[in-house]
């Protein structure tokens, strides 16, 4: 939809035609529409995805590509226009005895996706491990 730029007098009435345009321009905002005033710092795109890097759900993702043990490629539907930030959440069947401790870290190769690496470690080792995740990214 259409972004369409409205004023309003002081103690006007709104119409149902007014609301109608009103409700257009948010949506116009929320799907980031060519022409809509851009609102950054709010959630730019999420996924949740499997071990595999199969998507479960998302929103301004177009893939997930899992490259090796622990590394995920999420690429962006529209890429950032600028320094963008990320967080990730994930999913464990671990016992809460396990005495790993596990790592993220988040490397922007290009506005257009991020790659996403994952890791345990304890006192014996270190290594790359595969986990459900969830990744959620915004404009600074």
């Amino acid at each position: 939809m259409a972004f369409t730029t409205q004023s309003f007098n002081s103690g006007a009435v709104l119409t149902a035609s007014m609301m109608n345009v009103l409700h257009a321009n948010f949506t116009a905002v929320a799907s980031r529409t060519t022409g809509a005033p851009k609102v950054i710092q709010t959630n730019h795109a999420w996924v949740r995805f499997s071990t595999t890097g199969a998507i479960k759900s998302s929103e301004g993702v177009s893939s997930v590509s899992r490259s090796q043990t622990g590394e995920y490629t999420i690429s962006w539907t529209i890429p950032f226009s600028g320094f963008y930030a990320v967080t990730w959440g994930d999913q464990t069947q671990l016992p809460v005895t396990d005495p790993s401790i596990r790592n993220w870290r988040a490397f922007p190769t290009n506005s257009g996706n991020v790659l996403v690496t994952y890791s345990a470690a304890n006192n014996s080792s270190t290594a790359k491990e595969d986990q459900r995740g969830t990744i959620s990214a915004w404009q600074v």
